[in-house]
């Protein structure tokens, strides 16, 4: 199925989804079956609908769900990708957040992915220039890492290394048979690439692209002011707020005025239920 998607034929690799079936809820290969469907719903663009599938079948298999395991790492970086595709971007991080990726290239990645779209490329190339140097990491992901790292690089207006990053993955992809990763950077951005090194793949289609748009928005909010929106949670007064921090009222009133604007609300209420939708605020 990783075949038929890596040549983007979107078709074939449904036809061969629908033929497995939905894994049985004690078969090891629910992790790969979870995984390819997830890539093929971000080249369908049915993200949505392919979160709610993999949340569901995530929590069926829990039990075989472990951190330390490949399949983890797998269905954790599509549902990243699937919350980035679908403009989900606080989700994602928080997602990224939440688990051990120090060792883990294919998390490195999906990590640095969503700092790339959420307008961190500095914090993309610290997570994964190793991975992307590393010919011990296999092909497909190091494609990934590469791309990220040349995306960046553009960013930065460091055209001369985003050619090298750009010209080494390329290659890679041509021994490898790896083209699936080109889709999920920019079109234009390969575009770019494409004529500032004078070589791009011709098997990846040139519109094609996972995600809509090259930079999402996304809520970032500063220590302050996510210590102070937890305590709005817990039902704290500005009052009682002040005197639990050691600040005075008015500074307690600015920072929530910045936590509103942010957020896009006019009340605590309304922003500690818009924090717990972005995921800024655990359920």
């Amino acid at each position: 199925m990783i075949a038929q998607l890596e040549r983007f034929d979107v078709h074939a690799a449904g036809s061969l989804l629908e033929a497995l079936g939905e894994p049985a809820h004690h078969q090891e290969r629910w992790a790969i079956v979870a995984y390819v469907r997830g890539l093929w719903s971000l080249l369908r663009g049915d993200v949505h609908e392919a979160l709610s599938w993999e949340a569901r079948l995530v929590a069926e298999h829990a039990h075989f769900n472990s951190p330390d395991s490949l399949g983890y790492s797998l269905i954790t970086a599509v549902q990243v990708d699937l919350e980035l595709a679908a403009g989900s971007a606080n989700a994602a991080l928080a997602r990224v957040a939440t688990v051990n990726a120090a060792s883990d290239p294919i998390l490195l990645v999906a990590r640095a992915r969503a700092e790339l779209l959420t307008g961190n490329p500095q914090a993309a190339l610290t997570l994964v220039s190793a991975i992307a140097w590393s010919p011990s990491v296999y092909p497909r992901v190091r494609i990934d890492a590469l791309l990220i790292v040349a995306a960046a690089q553009l960013a930065f207006g460091q055209d001369t290394e985003a050619v090298t990053s750009w010209r080494v993955a390329c290659a890679l992809a041509a021994s490898s048979g790896c083209y699936l990763p080109f889709v999920f950077i920019d079109a234009d951005q390969r575009q770019r690439l494409g004529a500032l090194s004078g070589e791009a793949p011709s098997a990846v289609p040139a519109g094609l692209a996972v995600f809509s748009q090259s930079s999402l928005p996304v809520v970032r909010l500063t220590a302050r002011e996510a210590e102070i929106l937890r305590l709005l949670d817990e039902g704290m007064s500005t009052k009682e707020i002040s005197t639990l921090l050691y600040i005075s009222v008015n500074t307690v009133k600015s920072q929530l005025r910045n936590l509103y604007r942010k957020l896009g609300v006019q009340s605590r209420e309304d922003a500690v239920a818009e924090a717990k939708r972005l995921q800024l605020l655990s359920e």
